[in-house]
């Protein structure tokens, strides 16, 4: 027979939650990687693409260090110019 574990409920709920966030934000994470690695082969130079989450001032600047520049957002709908991606592969 197993033996009853007591946790905390609250602390699981909160744990469940926090993987799942991190879930998805990977799962997001990946996807644009992607996105910006095939629109970068066939040489576009925008992206548009919806994040389930907003995006930190942080990662834009680093988005931008590596070429990809936010140009607008509405309604969690991100455009990106990646010309300057684009252009370093070449």
């Amino acid at each position: 027979m197993k033996e009853e574990t007591n946790m905390n409920p609250e602390y699981f709920a909160q744990e469940v939650a926090a993987n799942a966030k991190k879930g998805m934000v990977d799962y997001d994470n990946i996807r644009f990687g992607a996105e910006v690695k095939s629109a970068a082969s066939r040489g576009e130079t925008k992206l548009s693409f919806d994040f389930r989450y907003k995006l930190s001032n942080e990662m834009l600047d680093a988005l931008e260090g590596q070429g990809i520049e936010l140009i607008s957002l509405a309604d969690d709908k991100y455009q990106f110019d990646i010309s300057k991606l684009v252009n370093s592969l070449c």
